[in-house]
């Protein structure tokens, strides 16, 4: 079996990290970014890229001999969050920069690509997937749709997300669910407009929104160890204008969803949607609503844990079994719901400020550490995963 420790790589990853970070670009439109990274890859001569018709690039090196097909996923896009740090590689567009450490993942998943030149993988292949608009929940369903197209088949996919408050390097990785299941909802509510001194003329939604707000929080389960762990968080509400003469006749209510169980979502969703029928119907409301933001949660295989597990070994990291999955969403569960594979967390560090915090940075000292992971995971899915 290979082994990566120490790690050596032969390109410095610092200044590719922060090139990414410059041009730091928000879903979907993740144009220079892909740019770069193609230039990056076609350095690589044992690698063959492709774009993928929804933006994602797609990298593969083939051992010409049997053996596991692995997947190994990286995400590229920014927040639309102006940073707030001074480096000399700050975000170039205004408004946009790399606060979830996106610029780091895909960065740590180039130099797995140089690992797996310098010491190439005896058998099997391994994609690499560069995917675009994570941060919207769109990428992975995307991508997932153009992989299939391609006919692709994997037996094992991976994808990591760096943890801050967590020591660096640390792996962090459960079975089953790892990551909530999130999605968002937004409703419009139309009555009828009149005077504020004659409110039996028109329609008010103001008590129909104060009603599907308090439904909304009387559907939360906070205990993160029970499986039907459910928090709805009311994100926006909007009624009228200081126009004090005018009763208004239209509003919103938007809020959020997390639950552990992607089954327990879809519970909540039919609850909401039949309160929110309910509700306007005895209030003489018409409504329009739409799920928006959808990450299907992570749910982690087995099999796949325990290759993670041997890497860390292999690697000398320490790793832990969190409690309980990481309460944000990650796109990374749509593949993992039609492939085997996992998510697993890697420390950026205790002090780091957590992630979309306008001073959040990604560690440049945590690139070769998730780069060796990286490549250690495909170096004994290729050669040892029947084994396992």
């Amino acid at each position: 079996m290979n082994s990566l420790t120490p790690p050596k790589i032969s390109v410095d990853l610092t200044p590719i990290r922060h090139q990414l970070h410059k041009i730091a670009e928000l879903s979907g439109a993740e144009h220079q970014t892909r740019d770069y990274l193609c230039q990056e890859l076609a350095k690589l001569s044992a690698f063959t890229t492709q774009l993928l018709p929804s933006g994602s690039i797609l990298s593969c090196i083939d051992s010409h001999q049997p053996g596991a097909i692995v997947l190994l996923r990286a995400d590229m896009d920014a927040l639309p969050i102006q940073e707030s740090n001074q480096h000399y590689y700050c975000s170039q567009t205004p408004g946009v920069s790399h606060l979830c450490g996106h610029d780091g993942h895909a960065t740590s998943l180039l130099g797995c690509a140089h690992l797996l030149e310098q010491s190439p993988i005896l058998n099997g292949k391994i994609y690499l997937l560069f995917q675009s608009a994570e941060e919207t929940g769109e990428g992975g369903p995307q991508a997932l749709k153009d992989m299939r197209a391609l006919g692709l088949k994997f037996d094992f996919a991976f994808a990591y997300h760096n943890i801050p408050g967590a020591p660096l390097g640390q792996i962090i990785c459960k079975e089953k669910a790892m990551t909530a299941a999130v999605q968002s909802l937004s409703v419009q509510f139309i009555g009828r407009t009149a005077h504020a001194a004659e409110p039996e003329s028109g329609i008010c939604p103001a008590a129909a929104i104060a009603q599907l707000v308090q439904f909304s929080q009387s559907l939360n389960c906070t205990d993160l160890t029970r499986q039907d762990f459910t928090l709805v968080t009311p994100i926006c509400i909007q009624m009228g204008t200081p126009a004090y003469g005018t009763m208004p006749g239209e509003g919103r209510a938007d809020f959020t969803i997390r639950c552990w169980q992607n089954q327990q979502m879809e519970i909540i969703a039919q609850q909401i949607e039949e309160k929110l029928s309910e509700i306007c119907s005895a209030a003489h409301l018409n409504y329009r609503y739409q799920w928006l933001e959808s990450f299907r949660g992570c749910d982690n295989h087995p099999a796949a844990v325990e290759i993670i597990k041997h890497s860390a070994h292999a690697l000398n990291l320490h790793s832990i079994v969190p409690e309980h999955p990481f309460k944000w969403g990650e796109d990374f569960g749509s593949l993992i719901a039609y492939w085997p594979g996992a998510l697993l967390g890697i420390g950026s560090g205790e002090q780091l400020s957590p992630l979309h915090h306008v001073d959040y940075d990604y560690p440049d000292e945590l690139l070769p550490i998730a780069a060796n992971m990286l490549a250690q995971i495909a170096y004994l899915t290729t050669m040892a995963s029947q084994s396992l």
